[in-house]
């Protein structure tokens, strides 16, 4: 049941691309575009040996609507930043390394996805043996609001949703 749960929505989603980009209805489209999408979907399950399974909706959309302030954030304080900045006094960029309590892969995929999504902010990297998170952060003030950030906003819904 559970794999079933992966590869209707997946087809389903790949068959409406496969619509919009062709642009036809028509039964021959509709039935290579079915083809093609399940195909695609049976290979790419192989891929995947370990499969996500999301536990708790509701951590799902608070983490939506968190992600969507901080980028909100974000952009401003960026925008704020670039206009402000001279010649002779350009903002702080620098590196942050965060270590992170997350092991679930799918986790920390989704917890890049998020920090690359704000802006001002690029995973750079991490340590696969001690779980280190090296961030690059644009107009850096202080280290531990990084360290905050991450381990009181994103990591407990990570893990409430994954773990």
């Amino acid at each position: 049941m559970k794999s079933l749960f992966f590869w209707i929505p997946m087809t389903c989603g790949l068959l409406l691309a496969w619509v919009m980009l062709t642009g036809s209805l028509s039964l021959g489209s509709l039935t290579l575009g079915f083809m093609l999408s399940f195909g695609i979907v049976l290979m790419s399950t192989r891929l995947r040996p370990d499969r996500a399974y999301p536990r708790r909706i509701s951590a799902m959309v608070r983490l939506f609507f968190i992600v969507l302030k901080d980028v909100y954030a974000s952009n401003i304080e960026v925008i704020k930043l670039t206009l402000k900045a001279r010649p002779n006094k350009q903002p702080v960029a620098d590196f942050v390394n965060i270590p992170l309590h997350l092991r679930d892969p799918h986790a920390i995929a989704l917890l890049a996805c998020i920090i690359n999504y704000v802006p001002g902010t690029v995973w750079s990297g991490l340590t696969e043996n001690d779980y280190i998170l090296h961030l690059h952060v644009f107009g850096l003030e202080n280290e531990a609001d990084w360290h905050r950030t991450v381990h009181e906003r994103y990591e407990p819904l990570l893990m409430e949703i994954f773990e």
